[in-house]
């Protein structure tokens, strides 16, 4: 099934040849601080996109072998084929005007050879009323490092759709839980660290695919107004120590294991 992909990007984000920020953590904050705009405490990398209409470039973070040690010290467990960390939504502002949708984040999944297409999945938000859902929407891209920002040529085929209802407009934060298990990628609406609901689940070709970028920021835009905006919080150690080499728009192939 072909998509029907709308690119109608706030005009006022980015002009077409602008790079990609070089850090992932637009706001990074100590551990255990409070934020503003109704933030969770605990949550120190943070990406603020409050104003849509104010220029604001998307943030890269690379997983490689330096991403996943930072993970191992806090996680052991964690590992390109078993991770599970939380991303917050908090500060949200969206108008109640008709098709209303903004993509706050895209997961990029690579396999180790080369020898097939990537798979990428997307997270927008959309208001129903005076609720929010979020949209996952699992693609084939038509090129390697593809993005909804930007795109780059060709027509990505979509190969699957899940919707998620995240409760009322106006809650201070709302909570997902990504998860990789094998060849299945799971996201776990959550109001604490323990999973408040059954997942919805999208499945690799194989479980020697791994991760190879996570993109934040407002990707895509429709129907937006200039008060509409948002934060993200990812984990802690999304933060790139200076020297680590991690985001941009050069992004490198993601880490395997040789064991």
């Amino acid at each position: 099934m072909k998509s029907k992909l709308k690119y109608l990007v706030v005009p006022m984000l980015l002009c077409a040849g602008q790079a990609l920020a070089g850090d992932f953590c637009d706001e990074p904050r100590p551990p255990g601080s409070e934020q503003s705009g109704g933030g969770f405490e605990g949550s120190a990398c943070e990406i603020n996109v409050i104003r849509a209409s104010v220029g604001f470039a998307p943030r890269d973070l690379s997983f490689d072998e330096a991403l996943y040690q930072r993970l191992q010290n806090v996680h052991p467990e964690q590992n390109p084929y078993g991770l599970s960390f939380d991303l917050i939504v908090s500060a949200l502002k969206l108008n109640a005007g008709a098709g209303v949708e903004m993509g706050i984040s895209e997961w990029l999944f690579a396999p180790p050879d080369k020898s097939a297409s990537e798979r990428l999945l997307s997270f927008s938000l959309t208001r129903e009323g005076d609720q929010l859902t979020l949209l996952l929407d699992w693609w084939q891209p038509p090129h390697t490092n593809w993005s909804q920002f930007g795109g780059g040529g060709g027509e990505p085929i979509l190969l699957g759709h899940e919707r998620i209802a995240l409760g009322a407009i106006g809650k201070a934060s709302y909570r997902l839980t990504l998860v990789r298990e094998g060849d299945q990628i799971l996201v776990y609406p959550s109001d604490s660290s323990t999973h408040s609901k059954r997942p919805v689940g999208f499945k690799l070709p194989s479980e020697r695919w791994t991760p190879m970028r996570l993109r934040s920021g407002l990707l895509r835009g429709v129907n937006l107004k200039p008060q509409d905006g948002f934060r993200l919080s990812w984990p802690t150690e999304f933060i790139e120590p200076k020297g680590d080499g991690g985001g941009g728009d050069s992004i490198g192939l993601p880490w395997h294991p040789s064991s």
